[in-house]
């Protein structure tokens, strides 16, 4: 990423109004985890054009990046209001609401998700974990044993969504047996 850096400096020189090389920058700076440098340049191109959707997009992730997930979720919402419909926005703004410990916005927006797309095990890892942070264990581990049932072969993501009951509040000894009698019924 550093020499691709060089090269697209040297490219910017030649055409600085070229977008394509702008946010080949942004990506770039992003890449190298230098976030307030990909800012800069986000703040300056938005100064220019405020609407340019994948600017906005990019300031989100930035954003949620840096823990400023309120500055993240004002946006988003900005974006929804124009897109409705915009699935990668609504799976951001699950995210960002996660991240601001509001789960139970973030679980009204999932299970709309999850009426179009029920077997998206993304959505049911977010939606366990939203579960979980509002204490509504049995309901979240009634999802895992579905998912698990339905997905045996898909161990990585079961053990995603198990480890969020395994971390959180759920009693040891109920996480035991339930995971006891997962392994017996399927030892691989």
């Amino acid at each position: 990423f550093s020499e691709s850096l060089e090269i697209i400096e040297k490219l910017l020189q030649k055409e600085p109004e070229n977008q394509y090389f702008i946010y080949e920058k942004n990506y770039i700076l992003t890449k190298l985890g230098r976030v307030t440098d990909a800012l800069k340049i986000i703040e300056k191109e938005l100064e220019k054009n405020p609407e340019d959707e994948l600017l906005l997009k990019n300031k989100i992730f930035l954003f949620n990046y840096e823990g400023k997930s309120k500055k993240a979720l004002e946006i988003i919402e900005k974006l929804l209001i124009k897109h409705p419909n915009d699935e990668k926005l609504i799976k951001s703004k699950i995210y960002t609401l996660n991240a601001l410990h509001r789960q139970a916005d973030a679980l009204e927006d999932i299970k709309k998700l999850l009426i179009k797309h029920p077997n998206d095990v993304s959505l049911l890892n977010s939606k366990a974990y939203a579960l979980v942070k509002n204490s509504k264990f049995s309901e979240a581990t009634n999802l895992i044993e579905d998912v698990i049932d339905t997905y045996p072969n898909n161990s990585f993501n079961i053990a995603s969504l198990f480890a969020r009951i395994l971390c959180e509040e759920l009693p040891k000894g109920d996480n035991h047996a339930f995971l006891d009698s997962k392994i017996l019924k399927n030892p691989n």
